[in-house]
């Protein structure tokens, strides 16, 4: 309370003495006032007047300042003139005072002849403020002045020395600190900067009347600087002169701008920086001081405990100790700062228990940990120490769990208001969260993996004795407070979460700890106010957001509004705490809000975000808020983050995803030189001098600016003039943070403008041909349509190669004429097209700008083009005819030329309340080219820009003229033409087909129908879809009812009765008898059929009868095959019920099938389904108006996208641009209405009534006129419940003459197009229609079929109800179809039985015989399939291995035949400057290396070397010696000539001469390829390199010079030549590899490497012959492994017992690889040949390229080793093979132990072999070349004289016991088990299995092929004694009532 009441006492007490002092006077009071902090003078320590200016003010201010000071506070003067540099520490005593000698205006004293002694005396009666007259005072003398103010008892004084110039007014200096600004300096570099402040320019007017002002000016005025250090002893005041400052900084002592490194200056003591200005012509001067104490000698040291930990997992202790010396004099504040991010600030140098952040595991996982102390005093230091963090080792569970506690934990600190360490916090959740995305179920074992087991074990102690901080208590209502540990799994966490989350899994559980925190922390935002908690609260939230991905849409807008306050808060903390802030620490700040604002941007530019809830997200409200929040954002940053630049020095730049912001500080003469005027892809900006931007309103000399450019434009919420383009902004502001205006600016702005096509957006149209005038003038047309503002027409031209340049007319609404033109110009200009060495044009020379010539420019424009020859070269200085002649008699001539036509426009965002853009005031530079928009404005805000495309027209003055070349450009003509001529040879099979099927179509008759029966059944037969559904087997049917069953029928009207693979076939049964309800049916077949044809699959049997217009459902779906299923033929099939019939899968299965046969357009014409009356005819038409409509519509739209570099994508032999994916996407969509109208015209017209032939039927084929009367009389009762529905029969006359003209119109307007184009364009055309016609076939007629079965089955599933079937829509004569005329020899099948055990004979022998015609049919298809597979690889592999690059290799080798002889240092640099140079330059400006082999690129001299090292042997010592070389340690430091150190100063002292190549030679270049592999060692790629080029003068030279300086030293491991070799004729590329090794004693060892590989793969005819192979072997590949994957599915773990199935799956495995890997080297090949277009002669190591090509190549070899093996399994067929197999198989065992022997005495024998002779003989080396060695001997290649050489004895033995033991006893053994085995296998009575018995019956079946051999087994009538009567008294009943049945006939006949 006291705090509180004190000071309104005080303020009431103030307020009386106040108010009484007019009336009395002071009275005592007892209010306290604190005492004086310091006082100063007004400039400083050190002032310059001149003698001529106005007498000098003199103004003492105390800091701080206190309202009580006023009127309590004593101020007295002194001064003197100063004899020593000394201003005297004390104030003496007056000899006498000097009185004022007049009072100025404000009431100050003013001095005259004072200050002349030596002795300070006082000036008598001054107040606060003082003036002297200096004119009385002697020039070039120094004085000092000194005021002391006085409180009660307490006083403070501060001096100022003046110095006194003759002349005047004197500029005025200031020096501004910019970096390490407190009185006493941080162990940081210091910034200072010097500028003049006043009297620094003079003006001069005319006398010109009252206009005098407007010709006022600025003069312009420079300034040289000069900077001096003084020393200032604080005990005596003497100071003294430092003379090596210059050595102190990096920026010179001759700037503006003084940079001070950091530890120059001595601890404890005070400085003076001095500068001193002068004007260029001398004739000015002055200087100014600025004074800073340097900072302490003591340091602070900081150690973490444990050294070792996991991240969350493990608390961490970090301890600060700063000196005794320094804690008993300061108060220390310390900052705790981990990797980055501040943990902490407080007073305690104990910090802790931390949980940090994991490390990065190439760094072993090492977190800095850094400390700050700084005292109040002005101590400051810092310290570092490092701590392995590991990432945690639970399970995912685990860390999840930690996590969300942790979440917890912040939630609760954000509660109890201390939102920083909540965002601490949220750092390490974010690096957990970051650790469950990896998805790594044990991160324990992956630690061990990477080598980190040991600091994992220690970790885990250190967590043991520093446990991480233990969570605190759950807390009810908090959203995080829950039990997570109770979660067993992920989900049961996800549950936990409230209902309604969005999201599943991980990412759920990630966007909700994410976005809620990111909530908590924002509502915390305000509340975070000094820099410090803003550090700390960035960190947290922009961690958090990441890249918005897993935060929801509204948290990601909260995470921007924070941001923006945090940049509000960080600016008010800036402008309250001044130099007290750290410079890193505001650029840390704002990178993070820089970052976290760019991502929100980007997802909400990309409309890219999931919302918290279930509506949907407006991002176009969203997005505006957050642009104006990044805006204001920047703006308040702006300063803050430039107030430590100097002017000109390099910008702050912040590259966020959107694009980016640029901060520079400048001097205002410099502005046009700022950063934003360079070159980037953004675009760019282009700026007048000063005085013309910014004209006379402002006087700042410093200027800070912001430029912001964004790749693509943000404001897209105004799309009717949205640019399609990057966005520029520009603004400029004065230091103190006020936006400068810009506007109506004496010279225009020039904002340079990336061009972009966004998505959706016309590409430019390059048009290759057009019409051709008699005057030689080709003709273009554009039709400009612009309702904004005219532009001016932009023509883009890029000639051919044999071309020099075309002449360009421009004509408005006529074609122009060389005499009759609006405008001409030159393409490139002739300067450039003439200049031989210029083998690439730029955009800009390419483009020309033709300006608007009406004020209304929409209309027609004509381009002319016309071709210049070479002779107009010779208009050109300098230019020689003959070189312009030969260049282009070498470029072919079959090139055109590609011309694109564009009107750009230039738009500004209008923000005063419109918010939109803006075209008017911003016009079109003249140095607009297609990349980038030149805008003129006289203003600043956003510039965009955007072009105008015309879209494709037919221009028809001239089209029909260009049909006289059709012959030229006759593709598209051809292909309609071919296209007509195949759709009518179709129709006429088509129709045919239709008539056919009102045949198949009908209902037959079963066969064994009698006349006098009157219940009629229609029975409908689908037979399935599967292979080998369909049977030509005898099948018989019984219909069971509640009333009785027909007993067994034939289900046929004939004999020759066949259910093809997805028929379906309607037959009438006629009963004497009413069956009833039908409850069930029995369904069999004979298995008579001819091989596969015996089998049946039945998918249903749908039965009506027409008596009781009732139907019934029998569902199959299964197999009738004695090899099928279960291997029964017949089968009992139950009525379906209601639930059935609305089963959803039987639906949808009913319903596909008869879309995908119906309503698919294109499948539908060879699958017409049943009684369907859109005919064949009919569909084929709809096709041809489709795919004509489809053209039409893709050349409407279709643009070729030269003009812009577009990501090309290769799918086998097929290139398409995302464009033309676009454009046929785009066409699809149109034409689908068109289309849909004339195919509903079609199905929706009722059929035209035919004629009743009643009389026919009923009588003359024995089907009864009752049944046809029933089954009419059944249709119209179905349709009496119905309306009559469709279109009348006439509309079909409508549908034909849309299929004429959509055909014939598309057709013709196709060829005008065509026409338009040319030969060129037509052809690329044709691949976008392509594609457009396999989207209609594969995409959309597919997707349609299966939505719409999707809906249907949805809805009659809902509705409870069966989808009806088709009850026919046939004509009435048609229904019925005339019984065939053998019908009467038709019988039912036997019915199979069970009643005797023969019948289960024959059905297995039956089956046997199927399962043995199917197994054969699989191995010939197998065998034949296997074979083209093999012929596919076989070519493949062949075609793409160097098959003829044995004589490039050895024509290569050759070329070096003495390279192998090099054994010393002399003879390598020999054999370089003969042999090699010899090859390389064979021929003078060639680049030849043999007959037909190129060189390509410079070749490469590299040098490995290394490091030297101490010497320390127990012999004697070496003064060095070198360590030994490995790919980690090695020699990577630069050196000069000689291998000598660098020089401090300059690099570059010593050079062979002026830009010698060879300097690279001793700087070390660092590889990107793979290691080289030495005889002796491997050696990393970087290495000492210098490149050999194309002029052999300076190659020697090199030479010369690396051998004069020993570039071959003892330090040499290795030396390597690398060469590139191209050989045209042959397609093949090689890399020779040339190595010299040094090896210990300064042996020599070459080695030659030449590897030979092709590097395209598509060349010429092969190349499109190894296309079609390589599509045909992904295809096979897809199908193997579709089958295989099927397999192995139903087979699981016993798919891998079987030893064919895991050499399949070796294969498949293998393709996968070989896919994988050609991939790779196709792009590894494109991306080389890209570099070696750009190195321009440089050297490109092809290495990499060659290592993958011989990878391939081996896994194509393995692959054809493999597939060649494969067919031992195909022949196992054979009983010797399978012998054989049975054989291995048996002795598996003794094999597998007789290896085991072999191995231990052959690894024996070879270590031996090693050991005693690997000293002497190379083949004895290693133990992988003497096992090698041992293996030849045991093949008989016996080599006995490198064993005899010099173990004559050893030797000897050695030989004999290895011959003996190895080849004659092992030997003899393994062939004596595999001879033991082979007897017993071969007979064996079981057999050796497998397929071993289908060779014999193979031959049989060829056999009865050819009329030899015996019957297949079938099914025959079981021999039951029960059932034998009653089967022979049935036969003799029908066969007496077919009798009767033939004399009744011949009765009714009479």
């Amino acid at each position: 309370m006291k705090t509180v009441i004190l000071p309104v006492i005080l303020f009431l007490l103030g307020r009386v003495d106040i108010a009484g002092a007019s009336t009395q006077p002071p009275t005592l009071t007892t209010t306290p006032c604190p005492n004086p902090g310091t006082v100063k003078i007004t400039g400083d320590y050190l002032r310059i007047v001149g003698t001529a200016d106005e007498p000098a003010l003199f103004e003492a201010t105390l800091e701080p300042y206190h309202r009580c000071y006023q009127g309590q506070v004593v101020f007295s003067w002194h001064c003197r003139r100063n004899a020593s540099s000394s201003l005297g520490s004390s104030t003496p005593v007056p000899v006498a005072q000097y009185r004022a000698s007049s009072v100025d205006s404000s009431g100050n004293n003013v001095y005259t002849a004072a200050c002349g002694d030596v002795d300070f005396r006082e000036l008598s009666g001054a107040g606060s403020a003082i003036r002297l007259n200096q004119s009385t005072m002697d020039s070039g003398a120094t004085y000092v002045i000194k005021v002391n103010a006085t409180l009660g008892g307490a006083s403070v004084d501060f001096a100022q020395e003046l110095h006194i110039i003759d002349g005047g007014p004197l500029p005025v200096f200031s020096i501004r600190c910019r970096k390490n600004c407190l009185e006493t300096l941080k162990h940081k570099e210091l910034k200072l900067e010097a500028s003049c402040a006043t009297g620094c320019t003079s003006t001069s007017s005319s006398s010109s009347g009252s206009s005098w002002w407007r010709n006022r000016r600025r003069s312009r005025t420079s300034w040289l600087y000069r900077w001096q250090l003084y020393e200032e002893n604080t005990e005596t005041g003497e100071v003294t002169e430092i003379p090596d400052l210059a050595a102190m900084t990096n920026s010179g002592t001759s700037r503006a701008e003084l940079k001070v490194e950091k530890n120059n200056l001595e601890p404890g003591k005070k400085y003076r920086f001095r500068v001193k200005g002068t004007k260029s012509d001398g004739s000015s001067w002055s200087f100014k001081e600025y004074h800073v104490h340097s900072p302490p000698k003591y340091n602070v040291n900081c150690s973490v405990a444990p050294k070792t930990g996991f991240a969350a997992g493990t608390g961490f202790i970090i301890t600060a100790d700063v000196p005794v010396e320094v804690t008993s004099e300061e108060d220390i504040d310390y900052s705790f700062f981990s990797a980055g991010s501040l943990l902490s600030e407080q007073r305690s140098s104990v910090a802790g228990p931390y949980r940090l952040q994991s490390g990065d595991a190439g760094t072993g996982f090492l977190v800095t940990i850094k400390v700050q102390a700084n005292g109040d005093e002005g101590f400051y230091s810092e310290c570092s120490v490092n701590a392995s963090v590991l990432p945690p080792v639970k399970p995912p569970v685990g860390v999840w769990q930690d996590t969300l506690y942790l979440a917890y934990e912040a939630e609760l600190e954000i509660d109890q208001a201390d939102a920083a360490t909540a965002a601490t916090l949220a750092v390490g959740i974010v690096d957990l969260l970051d650790q469950v995305l990896s998805a790594d179920s044990n991160p324990a074992q992956t630690l061990r993996d990477q080598g980190f087991g040991d600091l994992m074990a220690e970790a885990l102690n250190s967590s043991v004795h520093y446990p991480s901080p233990t969570a605190p208590p759950l807390r009810s209502g908090l959203i995080f407070a829950r039990d997570w540990s109770s979660g067993a799994t992920i989900d049961d966490m996800t549950n936990m979460l409230p209902a309604g989350t969005p999201g599943s899994g991980e990412t759920k559980l990630q966007m909700y700890v994410r976005s809620n925190l990111i909530d908590k922390l924002s509502a915390r935002a305000a509340d975070l106010l000094d820099v410090s908690s803003l550090h700390q609260g960035t960190d947290g939230l922009v961690k958090l957001l990441g890249t918005g991905d897993y935060v929801y849409a509204e948290s990601q807008f909260t995470a921007a509004e924070s941001l923006h306050i945090y940049a509000r808060n960080l600016h008010e903390a800036v402008l309250a705490e001044g130099h007290q802030i750290d410079g890193d620490q505001i650029f840390h700040i704002s990178e993070g809000i820089h970052n976290g604002l760019g991502a929100v941007m980007q997802n909400f530019m990309d409309e890219k975000g999931v919302s918290r809830t279930s509506s949907a997200i407006s991002w176009s409200s969203m997005l505006p808020t957050v642009l104006g929040q990044f805006e204001e954002t920047t703006d308040l940053l702006t300063r803050d983050l430039l107030r430590g630049s100097f002017s000109d020095s390099p910008p702050v730049v912040f590259d966020l995803p959107v694009g980016i912001v640029l901060y520079q500080k400048h001097k205002k003469d410099n502005i046009q030189k700022g950063a934003f005027a360079e070159e980037r892809s953004q675009g760019f900006v282009s700026l007048p001098d000063s005085d013309a931007v910014f004209g006379n309103d402002t006087d700042e000399n410093i200027i800070n600016s912001k430029f912001v450019a964004f790749t693509r434009n943000p404001m897209t919420w105004d799309p009717e003039t949205e640019p399609r383009s990057s966005v520029l902004s520009l603004d400029f502001f004065d230091e103190t943070g006020n936006r400068l205006p810009v506007q109506d600016t004496g010279q225009p702005l020039q904002f340079y403008i990336q061009n972009y096509d966004k998505p959706g957006f016309p590409n430019v149209t390059f048009m290759n041909e057009s019409s051709v005038a008699d005057n030689g003038v080709t003709y273009h047309k554009m039709d400009v349509d612009n309702e904004t503002t005219p532009t001016p027409v932009l023509v883009m031209l890029i000639p051919p190669t044999h071309v020099i340049a075309y002449q360009v007319y421009m004509q408005y609404n006529e074609p122009p004429t060389p005499d009759n033109h609006n405008f001409t110009t030159v393409i490139p200009p002739l300067e450039i097209a003439c200049d031989v060495n210029i083998h690439e044009h730029s955009g800009r020379d390419v483009t020309a700008l033709f300006p608007w010539v009406y004020p209304e420019i929409n209309g027609s424009y004509y381009i002319g083009v016309k071709e210049l020859g070479p002779r107009e070269c010779r208009k050109v200085p300098g230019v020689s005819y003959a070189d312009v002649k030969s260049k282009i008699n070498g470029a072919p001539d079959d090139e055109s030329y590609s011309l694109a036509i564009l009107t750009p426009q230039c738009v500004w965002w209008e923000k005063n309340g419109e918010d939109q853009w803006n075209p008017s005031g911003c016009t079109v530079g003249p140095n607009t080219t297609v990349s980038y928009t030149q805008c003129l404005s006289t203003h600043l805000t956003s510039f965009g820009s955007d072009f105008m495309v015309p879209p494709n027209s037919i221009d028809f003055s001239t089209v029909f003229a260009k049909f006289a070349n059709l012959s030229d450009n006759a593709a598209v003509f051809s292909t309609v033409i071919v296209m007509f001529g195949i759709y009518f040879i179709i129709i006429y099979f088509l129709y045919k087909a239709d008539k056919l099927d009102r045949l198949k179509w009908g209902v037959l008759p079963i066969a064994d129908n009698n006349e006098s029966d009157e219940k009629f059944y229609l029975l409908t037969v689908y037979t399935g879809m599967k292979a080998g559904s369909g049977t030509s087997s005898k099948a018989g049917i019984i219909l069971h009812g509640a009333d009785g069953d027909t007993g067994p029928r034939p289900l046929a009207a004939s004999k020759n009765q066949v259910f093809k693979r997805g028929s379906i076939s309607s037959f009438l049964l006629s009963t004497s008898v009413d069956l009833g309800d039908l409850t069930h049916l029995h369904v069999w077949h004979d298995n008579s059929g001819a091989g596969g044809d015996s089998s049946w699959f039945l998918d249903k049997i749908v039965v009506g009868d027409l008596r009781s217009d009732k139907r019934y459902v029998f569902f199959c779906q299964r197999w009738l095959a004695v090899e099928m299923d279960d291997g029964r033929v017949d089968r009992f099939l139950s009525a379906a019920g209601r639930d059935e019939l609305t089963n959803f899968s039987s639906i949808f299965q009913e319903r596909t099938r008869h879309d995908m046969s119906d309503g698919h357009l294109w499948f539908s014409v060879a699958s017409r389904p049943t009684r369907s009356h859109f005919s064949r005819v009919q569909r084929a038409s709809c096709c041809l108006s489709l795919v004509f409509l489809t053209m039409i519509t893709n050349a409407m739209f279709y643009r070729t996208d030269d003009s812009v570099r577009q990501q090309v994508y290769r799918l086998g032999p097929f290139v398409f641009t995302p464009t033309q994916l676009w454009i046929s996407a785009v066409s699809t969509l149109i034409v689908f209405p068109a289309n849909f109208v004339i195919v509903y015209v079609f199905t929706k017209s009722r059929p035209s009534p035919g004629k009743t032939k009643l009389s026919s039927t009923g009588s003359f084929y024995k089907i009864p006129s009752s049944a046809s009367k029933l089954y009419r009389d059944s249709l119209k009762r179905q349709n009496g419940k119905k309306k009559q529905s469709g279109l009348p029969h006439w509309c079909v006359y409508i549908g034909w003459v849309l299929v004429f003209l959509s055909a014939t119109g598309s057709a013709f307007f196709v060829i005008l197009y065509s026409m338009e184009w040319g030969a060129e364009k037509s052809g690329e055309w044709l691949t976008s229609i392509l594609l457009s016609i396999f989207q209609s076939v594969l995409i959309v007629q597919p997707l349609k079929v299966l939505l719409l079965g999707l809906l249907i089955a949805f809805i009659f599933k809902k509705l409870g109800k069966a989808e009806m079937m088709e009850a026919g829509a046939l004509d009435d004569d048609e229904e019925f179809l005339p019984q065939p005329m053998d019908a009467k020899d038709v019988r039912p099948p036997v019915k199979p039985v069970s009643c005797r055990a023969s019948d289960d004979v024959q059905l297995a022998a039956a089956r046997t015989l199927r399962l043995k015609e199917a197994r054969m049919r699989t191995i010939l298809w197998d065998v034949f399939k296997h074979f083209l597979v093999v012929a596919v690889v076989f070519y493949i592999a062949f075609s793409s291995g160097a098959t003829v690059g044995y004589h490039m290799h050895k024509s290569l080798k050759g070329r070096f035949p003495t390279f192998q002889r090099i054994n010393s240092v002399d003879k390598l640099w020999t054999w370089s400057n003969t042999e090699l140079l010899g090859v390389l330059f064979a021929q003078n400006g060639s680049k030849l290396l043999d007959d037909q082999s190129f060189r390509v690129g410079a070749a490469a001299f590299k040098q490995f070397r290394s490091r030297p090292g101490d010497c320390r042997t127990n012999i004697t010592a070496f003064p060095t010696c070198k360590l030994d070389y490995t790919m980690e340690q090695h020699e990577e430091g630069d050196f000069s000539p000689a291998w000598r150190p660098l020089p401090d100063r300059d690099v570059n002292s010593t050079r062979c001469r002026q830009d010698c190549a060879n300097d690279t030679a001793w700087t070390f270049t660092k590889g990107k390829s793979l290691p080289y592999f030495g005889e002796v060692k491997s050696y990393m790629d970087g290495a000492y390199m210098f490149e050999i080029g194309n002029d052999p003068e300076e190659a020697v030279s090199i030479m010369e010079h690396l051998q004069e300086h020993d570039w071959l030293d003892g330090f040499t491991e290795a030396v390597v030549v690398e060469i590139n070799a191209y050989n045209a004729n042959a397609d093949l590329f090689a890399v020779m590899t040339l190595m010299v090794e040094f090896v210990v004693g300064r042996g020599f060892t070459p080695t030659r490497n030449i590897h030979v590989f092709k590097l395209s793969s598509y060349v010429g005819t092969s190349g499109q012959l190894m296309i079609g192979f390589q599509i045909t072997f992904v295809v096979l590949f897809a199908l193997s492994l579709f089958r295989e994957g099927k397999k192995m599915f139903h087979q699981k773990r016993m798919y891998f017992c079987q030893p064919w199935n895991c050499l399949e799956f070796l294969r498949l495995l293998i393709c996968v690889v070989a896919i994988v890997f050609f991939s790779v080297k196709e792009g590894l090949r494109s991306s080389y040949v890209s570099q070696l277009k750009t190195r321009d002669g440089g050297f490109l190591s092809f290495r990499i390229m060659a290592a993958f090509s011989d990878v391939f190549s081996s896994i194509l070899a393995f692959l054809v080793f493999v597939m060649t093996l494969q067919f031992l399994q195909l022949l196992s067929f054979n009983r010797s093979i399978g012998v054989l197999f049975h054989t291995l198989r048996k002795a598996s065992d003794k094999i597998a132990a007789f290896l085991a022997m072999f191995s231990v005495v052959f690894i024996a024998f070879s270590t031996t072999g090693g050991l005693l002779f690997g000293s002497e003989a190379n083949s004895y080396m290693t133990l992988l070349t003497s096992a090698r060695t041992l293996l030849v001997i045991m093949f008989g290649d016996t080599s006995f004289k490198d064993m005899s050489a010099n173990h004559v004895i050893i030797g000897r033995i050695f030989f004999v016991s290895f011959v003996i033991l190895g080849v004659m006893i092992l030997s003899n053994m393994f062939l004596g088990i595999l001879d033991e085995q082979f007897s017993t296998s071969k007979n064996d009575p079981s057999g050796p299995g497998g397929d071993s018995d289908m060779g014999e019956f193979m031959v049989n079946k060829a056999l009865l092929f050819f009329g030899i051999g015996t019957r297949s087994v079938r099914l025959r009538a079981p021999e039951c004694e029960e059932s034998r009567g009653d089967g022979e008294m049935t036969e003799h009943v029908q066969e007496l009532e077919e009798k009767l049945d033939l004399v009744l006939k011949k009765i009714n006949s009479l």
